[in-house]
């Protein structure tokens, strides 16, 4: 499953008194292209969706709109509360928002109810949790943890508990939910004082001692050059490189007419290595025949026609 990440949009939130409604709106809407262009299926958007508690109702407008987008048709979009956030006035459009395949979460201790008809749907949620599966049965739990204002540190407050003691008891509670030790994501904002950085391989993960409250992970992209193993989404990033303003002159160019013969000479290549019988052959040959399907596909997504993902999409709805 892609999940993309992102926090502290701080929208209506002005500069020297100068309105930037503008500038947040391109902001969104390159979000939103960056979903499309790298195939991601789950949005997190971790808290201070706007900059004030009682935003403008041209933010909260902008808001809607761009969240929409970022949803797109199939996506998910999993929203919680910041510290700039007022978590009721968030909350308040849920019951439209979970439709549009959008959740939110804001200390008010509202369940979402899921969303059918989406490539990414919800199995499971509860006030301090959810489920995403994909179409590849590919599945992953979220552990949420809104912005913790002062009006549920008063309502749940225990005798002699740290603020510390407090955070850890509201993480548990909500890995707790986790029975079937799914791919666990926590999503959260708080505020985090020291701290210290240790480098490690992603297999040595569940290997660590000293988890606590205040510790975060962040995991780094491998550069293309230094990868030894590449996926669909790597074909693609080559390809935008190749026909970017600064790529290949000839890969820019290049048109559906133009490579339309190198499509019939890939698939009669990938038949006679089929016909040889040579499994080395039929590897490579396949993966020429992916790379023309890619081009083709990446000249329709400059055009705005489709992408990847509807491609994929409209072939697995076919076989199911």
């Amino acid at each position: 499953m892609r999940v993309l990440h992102t926090s502290d949009w701080h929208i209506g939130k002005r500069l020297n008194g100068r309105d930037r409604l503008e500038e947040q709106a391109a902001v969104l809407d390159e979000i939103a292209e960056i979903c499309e262009k790298e195939g991601a299926e789950l949005v997190l958007v971790a808290g201070d969706v706007f900059d004030t508690y009682l935003p403008s109702a041209e933010a909260e407008d902008l808001f809607y709109e761009k969240v929409k987008k970022i949803a797109g048709r199939d996506r998910c979009v999993l929203i919680i509360s910041g510290n700039h956030d007022d978590n009721v006035r968030l909350c308040a459009a849920t019951a439209l928002s979970e439709e549009q395949g959008i959740y939110i979460y804001g200390n008010v201790g509202h369940t979402p109810k899921p969303c059918t008809g989406r490539a990414l749907s919800v199995t499971e949620a509860g006030v301090n949790h959810i489920i995403f599966k994909n179409g590849a049965g590919d599945e992953v739990f979220v552990n949420v943890l809104p912005y913790p204002n002062e009006a549920r540190l008063k309502e749940d407050k225990i005798e002699g508990e740290t603020y510390f003691d407090k955070m850890r008891r509201w993480i548990s509670a909500g890995e707790e939910k986790n029975t079937r030790n799914l791919p666990s994501v926590f999503l959260s904002h708080l505020f985090v004082a020291g701290g210290k950085v240790k480098k490690i391989k992603l297999y040595e993960l569940d290997r660590q001692s000293g988890y606590t409250v205040d510790t975060a992970l962040v995991l780094y992209d491998v550069p293309l050059l230094q990868k030894k193993r590449f996926d669909l989404y790597d074909l693609l990033a080559i390809l935008r490189r190749l026909r970017a303003p600064d790529g290949c002159p000839w890969d820019r160019v290049q048109t559906h007419e133009s490579i339309r013969i190198n499509c019939l000479e890939e698939a009669y290549e990938l038949v006679d290595a089929i016909d040889l019988d040579d499994p080395d052959k039929m590897c490579e040959e396949a993966g020429d025949v992916l790379m023309q399907a890619a081009f083709h596909t990446l000249i329709e997504e400059e055009r705005g026609h489709f992408t990847m993902t509807d491609v994929v999409s409209g072939t697995c709805e076919k076989l199911i």
